[in-house]
């Protein structure tokens, strides 16, 4: 198992909190290269009570993301999302998000 880092922010002044939870050793491993990307990863309940999960790059915004519903359930697709980071996919977003500033 690995530690990875999740930026939760809190309603209602989106208040930002450094958390961790514990991953499998691939998600790990994936999450390390999106880290290494500039990318971190964002958690926020929303007031329908469904979890907003993004890939950010914190000067461009978010690259990807998922809603799910709040619970157990929600493990699997946070997983899933890391897991499918693309760095080559990524760069070539950073690149256009970078044109149209």
């Amino acid at each position: 198992m690995r530690t990875v880092q999740i930026i939760h922010f809190y309603r209602p002044n989106g208040r930002q909190e450094l958390e961790e939870t514990d991953v499998p050793d691939e998600v790990g491993t994936k999450f390390d290269e999106l880290k290494a990307c500039g990318c971190r990863i964002t958690a926020e309940v929303l007031a329908t009570g469904y979890v907003s999960f993004c890939v950010e790059e914190p000067e461009l915004g978010d690259f990807d993301g998922i809603l799910v519903e709040n619970g157990p359930e929600l493990i699997q697709p946070f997983r899933d999302l890391i897991l499918g980071f693309d760095k080559d996919r990524f760069a070539s977003w950073k690149a256009e998000m970078k044109e149209d500033k």
